[in-house]
């Protein structure tokens, strides 16, 4: 077979970006009301276009959506508390985000990740999720958590193999 060209192989790249997708995750951080205190992920995932060249994924930090009933918000405020002392809910942050990829991601796709406070620990989670597991098939989706699992122990203990063999 014969070796392609150097112009040849910069043609095959470009059309391959040109029919890749953006995938955008945006994760916020904590305590950012709506209406008053919006952080730069929210005003990015504003501004961005979306549409079928570019999704986006934009995952509200605690306390981030403002509920209306005086109940609601003591509960909202009660989870933002726990949150912030204890790191509830960061799995499922982490879980939200990589599920979206799971269920959208194609080859040529670029993936992009953009996270403030609590988004931004998330967003750095993912990224090592996504080096040392990979992306599941969509028909693998009910072993996201577990995969998350894996890689938090391979991490922790530096067991580089455990997450290569999930």
């Amino acid at each position: 077979m014969a070796a392609r060209s150097g112009g040849e192989a910069d043609e095959d790249a470009a059309a391959s970006q040109r029919s890749g997708r953006n995938l955008v995750v945006l994760c916020d951080g904590t305590g950012n009301e709506l209406g008053r205190n919006l952080s730069n992920v929210l005003k990015l995932f504003r501004v961005a276009t979306k549409s079928h060249r570019q999704l986006c994924y934009y995952s509200p930090g605690v306390g981030t959506i403002s509920r209306i009933s005086p109940w609601a918000r003591l509960r909202q405020k009660a989870l933002e508390i726990l949150g912030l002392i204890t790191g509830y809910g960061l799995d499922d942050n982490v879980l939200g985000a990589y599920r979206f990829l799971v269920a959208n991601w194609r080859p040529g796709d670029r993936i992009f990740l953009f996270g403030f406070s609590r988004g931004a620990w998330t967003v750095r989670v993912l990224a090592g999720m996504l080096h040392l597991i990979g992306l599941l098939k969509p028909e693998q989706d009910n072993m996201a958590d577990a995969a998350l699992g894996t890689y938090k122990r391979a991490a922790a203990d530096n067991d580089l193999p455990l997450a290569w063999h999930f």
